[in-house]
């Protein structure tokens, strides 16, 4: 067993000899289990829908992206080609020609070299795997699928409203049509614990997913969640418990898939618990050593 994390960090660098920088942009989309007045929607989810915190809400793409060049450019000295990360909400919920046109706003607002889509496995219709796979002649594409459990119980109870075997079905169309595809999941959903953690590493591993992004669970102000934790209906992992659970999630995927993210971030004033104390960075470094210990 690799003594290393495969992070996507380093995964970039073998692809194009350096790390690439996303830049967020917003499609004006929702999740297709939310109502039209915004309610509903996962439990565990906010009315940002992970949208990220610099950007104003309905800001025009091309504004998007000059702001998200100029955050990258400041804060990493960052440099053309970019990773385009569509993210918010479920961002192939649209109609192909409104998508068309978002996605060629943003293409023609920098350089980008990868296009990235946060999206759900029953938003994925035949037309919209079609420009997928166009793009992806022209760019190396990726889509983020929302997993979060292997488990239908977990699923319904999280509100998701789809089951697993639309997960199976999405990756295997995504596989065929040679998008890569890694699959979100969270550690830590109600009524889960390391068996069932397990159970959907095992799973996983035998569809053609290409990487995995692994989320703790965050109770945040405002969401469904945050009514059951208040209750005392749910306990969260601290940043030891959920480092252990992480790692040996990790060993039991593929080695060749590459780790898109370890932990879960938010605005601080939202987070109900976890309360941690290690930042993000030391998280890291805790996972490689963890990694390494559980290694053998």
């Amino acid at each position: 067993m690799s003594s290393k994390l495969y992070l996507f960090s380093d995964y970039l660098r073998g692809r194009f000899g350096r790390t690439l920088h996303k830049i967020p942009v917003a499609f004006p989309v929702t999740c297709p289990n939310r109502a039209a007045d915004a309610s509903g929607g996962c439990i565990y989810c906010d009315e940002a829908g992970a949208r990220a915190g610099h950007l104003p809400p309905f800001a025009p793409i091309s504004e998007q992206v000059r702001i998200g060049v100029r955050n990258a450019a400041n804060r990493y000295g960052a440099k053309p080609p970019y990773i385009a990360y569509f993210h918010a909400f479920t961002s192939t919920n649209a109609p192909l020609e409104r998508l068309r046109g978002w996605v060629s706003e943003t293409l023609d607002a920098a350089d980008f070299s990868m296009l990235i889509f946060s999206t759900r496995p029953d938003c994925l219709p035949e037309n919209i795997l079609d420009f997928l796979s166009d793009l992806a002649l022209k760019r190396e594409v990726w889509l983020e699928l929302g997993v979060q459990s292997a488990h239908d119980a977990t699923l319904k109870r999280i509100n998701r409203g789809h089951d697993f075997a639309c997960v199976e079905k999405a990756v295997r169309s995504l596989s065929g049509r040679g998008i890569k595809c890694a699959a979100h999941v969270i550690l830590g959903l109600p009524g889960e614990g390391l068996a069932e953690f397990r159970e959907t590493a095992a799973r996983l591993s035998g569809l053609p997913f290409s990487g995995i992004k692994l989320h703790n669970l965050l109770v945040l102000e405002g969401t469904p969640l945050a009514d059951m934790w208040r209750r005392g209906e749910l306990q969260t992992m601290d940043e030891h418990e959920y480092v252990e659970a992480l790692v040996d999630f990790l060993q039991r995927i593929p080695r060749a898939w590459p780790v898109l993210r370890l932990i879960s971030e938010a605005p601080e004033k939202k987070i109900l618990a976890p309360r941690w104390t290690v930042p993000k960075a030391q998280f890291i470094d805790l996972a490689r050593k963890q990694w390494i210990r559980q290694s053998h």
